[in-house]
């Protein structure tokens, strides 16, 4: 026999022998094909959650376990193309028939899909990584803070003018009631009007350190009395003068302590502009969610 017979026999005897690494078998394509629809659909709804497209808030901890689901997913396609890998590197060793034509195939395959991925991820990771450095650049910054400082330096005056008004008025109650121990009801209430209708303060209250009433000036019935909370009548106590926006109103107030025994406050507030106050809560809010986007 010549040595191409021998050739072409050895030829037949290895083209039909059935090797199990080259056919991975059912299992392992169903694994494979379950886990790239799985992550395709990861993908999409990765894309629609950090988007802000679904009624999921993408809040830190749905990022993280939206992230590790994508990574759990990444390792297990790395996992079934290491184990086929191992499956054609064996195949190659044992110099089974077809076996580097397989890998020559496979190798070629793969790169003619990933380089036009590499390459259009590469393009979009750096024109994304530019538009979001234009996003968050300093300048860009600067001026969302400076809008917000804006917005509070409107309140912040008016929070300023109504301190003193409410420290000087506290002043004139304390000495009417030093030097008449005995006013109460009307004729401290008649007071109390005065002393607001001089500094233009539309709504005025000596309260008790519960926050309760105990007389009250020019309230207006559409805007009624609301106690202020216990942690700022308990800064007042201690000697300070803090400043509010009621909640659900658009006025600023401050709180002041009396010279008296009960313990009492001043409480006085004034109207501001509703569309001022509604401006600076949507740019606190809009400087909230811009901060938490640059971090």
């Amino acid at each position: 026999m010549s040595e191409r017979d021998v050739d072409m026999a050895s030829a037949s005897e290895l083209g039909g022998a059935h090797s199990p690494l080259l056919d991975p078998g059912e299992r392992v394509f169903w694994t494979g094909l379950i886990i790239v629809v799985l992550s395709l659909v990861s993908a999409l709804a990765t894309f629609l959650v950090l988007t802000g497209l679904t009624p999921i808030t993408p809040s830190d901890d749905i990022v993280v376990a939206v992230l590790f689901v994508n990574v759990m997913l990444i390792a297990a396609m790395i996992g079934v193309v290491a184990w086929q890998s191992w499956g054609l590197w064996k195949a190659w060793k044992q110099k089974l028939a077809g076996a580097r034509l397989h890998v020559r195939i496979v190798l070629l395959f793969s790169l003619i899909a990933a380089l036009p991925a590499i390459l259009l991820a590469i393009a979009a990771t750096t024109t994304f990584s530019r538009s979001l450095d234009g996003w968050f650049s300093t300048r860009t910054r600067a001026i969302i803070e400076n809008s917000l400082n804006v917005a509070k330096s409107y309140v912040d005056e008016h929070g300023l003018v109504i301190r003193t008004d409410a420290v000087n008025m506290a002043r004139d109650v304390d000495a009417m009631l030093k030097s008449n121990p005995d006013a109460s009801g009307d004729s401290l209430k008649k007071f109390l009007i005065g002393q607001a209708g001089l500094r233009d303060l539309p709504a005025a209250y000596i309260i008790d350190d519960k926050g309760a009433e105990v007389v009250s000036a020019f309230d207006d019935p559409d805007l009624p009395y609301k106690a202020p909370s216990q942690a700022l009548i308990a800064k007042a106590g201690a000697g300070n003068v803090p400043v509010l926006t009621p909640r659900g109103t658009s006025r600023i107030a401050a709180i002041v302590k009396l010279d008296h025994e009960p313990p009492q406050f001043l409480y006085v507030s004034r109207p501001v502009s509703a569309k001022v106050l509604s401006h600076l809560q949507l740019t606190e809010q809009n400087v909230d969610e811009y901060n938490r986007l640059r971090k």
